[in-house]
């Protein structure tokens, strides 16, 4: 269930729903200058919003994150309350204070803060080329380069545009050698696999072996020649948090399957799930049990598990890329 809240109001209560018609709240308190009541509402609900999968905060949190008053202002809070319903509802009145915004953002941060804001608005309307060009802006950020490059890497995806993707990012790598691994992305979608080989020993120094081992593998994977030399590189232990071998399990499942062992699959599909609910669980998981199913003859049932996958949540890359295997 998504996160709701009541407010009371003429002595009754009122179901406001999420975070985007709190913030429909927070403007509409705004507009009758309750700058108290607003900023509860700020404290109340954007600071408690939780990091996504993808390992930064939601907009909405970075620009409310202060507790000096200029931080607090109406100025905060007309942005924070635009960014929690861009997010989430088509809402051309939060999208147009956001972009009024960039121009006046007194620093780096609040800039890039907006800007994230803005990604998350066109990502949840689909409008890609608008993603696209804010997204390239904030690759330039130090503290949002990797939203940045998720962003763009969703636009191209959705869009197939590849080329340009490609050509954005090698503009990008002068300021920021990590551009390299979108260039790698974009080369391996436009089936460019020895141009991604390139792009990938460019960022060796910039990345952990397993990354550049995973953009290998699935290279191989999008030309159909995929090996058993992927799938040792993948096993190859590296130190990770707290001195545990990190190990990316649904890819390895995932290789498994392709090479046609679905005892190895299942037994990395169930290490990389472990005990979630599977309510939770995005494309790769599917992607990867249909093959398990396939290869075991359970055609009819491969076919409905597959059809699973394509609703899936897909939020990561690795997710969408899963699905582009699918028959």
């Amino acid at each position: 269930m998504p996160d709701m809240y009541v407010v009371r109001e003429d002595g009754r209560y009122k179901l406001l729903g999420g975070p985007e018609d709190v913030g429909q709240r927070v403007l509409e308190l705004l507009k009758h200058n309750e700058i108290a009541a607003a900023q509860w509402w700020l404290d109340k609900v954007a600071k408690e919003l939780p990091g996504n999968s993808n390992g930064w905060m939601p907009a909405a949190r970075t620009i409310w994150s202060g507790i000096a008053p200029q931080t607090r202002g109406p100025e905060a809070i007309r942005l924070a309350a635009a960014a929690l319903i861009a997010a989430k509802s088509d809402s051309p009145e939060s999208v147009r204070i956001l972009e009024e915004a960039v121009p006046r953002a007194k620093t780096d941060l609040e800039r890039f803060q907006i800007e994230l804001a803005l990604c998350e608005a066109f990502a949840h309307a689909k409008k890609w080329d608008r993603l696209f060009i804010h997204a390239n802006r904030l690759k330039t950020s130090k503290t949002f380069a990797d939203a940045g490059l998720f962003y763009a890497e969703e636009a191209a995806e959705a869009t197939g545009d590849w080329k340009a993707a490609e050509s954005a990012a090698l503009e990008m790598t002068k300021a920021d050698a990590k551009n390299w691994r979108l260039v790698a992305v974009a080369r391996m979608r436009s089936h460019n696999p020895d141009g991604a080989d390139e792009a990938i020993g460019k960022l060796k120094s910039h990345a952990s072996d397993a990354e550049l081992e995973e953009l290998r593998a699935w290279n191989k994977i999008f030309r159909k020649k995929v090996d058993e030399e992927s799938l040792a590189a993948l096993q190859k232990p590296e130190e990770g948090l707290h001195g545990t071998a990190q190990f990316n399990f649904y890819l390895i499942a995932l290789v498994n399957s392709i090479l046609g062992k679905p005892d190895e699959a299942l037994d990395g599909l169930k290490k990389a799930v472990g005990d979630a609910d599977p309510a939770t669980l995005d494309a790769r998981a599917w992607v990867v049990y249909g093959n398990i199913c396939r290869l075991y003859g359970f055609e009819s049932t491969a076919a409905a598990i597959e059809a699973r996958a394509r609703t899936a949540k897909n939020e990561s890359d690795q997710a969408k890329w899963a699905l582009t295997t699918l028959p």
